[in-house]
């Protein structure tokens, strides 16, 4: 699919990020009908960064940051074929092909947040129940990542915490849930202090609480 509509937006994020990694939300684009300070635009850092790595690589060749994205589309497949061999093994191949080739995942396989994010976040699912049946903290750590990562591509990854919760309550798996969500929530707590360090506000908060106009950046230096 060619670059289209919220597409060009985060390919600019991409563009920026590659030049100043740390400095992501430190510039302006014309959003709209007007330039908008970055910091505007619904957009976490996950995967704008994915694609500036990308560009840093192999530069802004459309066609090349989309097969960019195949690891992203390898961990949607993956997770997919995990969790249907832990609930419905007697359907795993046909549920897997159902689930991959489904107009809604080709048809958000782009530069949007969807597909990453949905990714990421059935991963975290899978790496969980891995972790409760195995009982290794790497998999506990790996699951923490992932849902942190998750919700720093979109914030709608809110979701995941319940439903993982859920999931280890019916696999007896007690202690693994505060284990699990507390060192997730402490990663993201440290990235959205990094950035408040840096602007003076975090991104998740201030799209949280719908601000309209977005203050002059505190501080102009490296949060790193």
């Amino acid at each position: 699919k060619p670059v289209v509509v919220d597409d060009t937006a985060y390919l600019f994020f991409a563009r920026h990020l590659s030049a100043e990694p740390l400095d992501p939300y430190g510039f302006e684009l014309f959003w709209y009908q007007q330039p908008q300070q970055a910091m505007e635009i619904l957009l976490p850092p996950v995967l704008p960064y994915w694609l500036s790595a990308g560009i840093v690589l192999f530069g802004e060749n459309i066609v090349i940051l989309k097969c960019w994205l195949l690891p992203l589309a390898w961990i949607y497949c993956a997770s997919i074929w995990n969790l249907l061999r832990e609930f419905a093994p007697n359907y795993q191949f046909e549920g897997s092909g159902l689930a991959v080739f489904s107009p809604a995942p080709l048809g958000m396989f782009n530069f949007m947040l969807d597909s990453p994010a949905l990714a990421l976040g059935l991963a975290a699912i899978s790496m969980s129940l891995r972790a409760s049946k195995t009982g290794r903290m790497r998999y506990t750590l790996l699951a923490s990542l992932l849902i942190a990562l998750s919700f720093e591509t979109k914030y709608t990854a809110l979701v995941l915490p319940p439903i993982i919760s859920l999931i280890l309550l019916y696999e007896r798996s007690y202690i693994r849930i505060p284990l699990l969500l507390t060192l997730a929530i402490c990663i993201v707590i440290l990235w959205e202090y990094l950035i408040w360090l840096h602007y003076g506000y975090s991104h998740f908060l201030y799209h949280l609480d719908s601000a309209q106009n977005i203050p002059e950046k505190a501080n102009t230096n490296s949060f790193i």
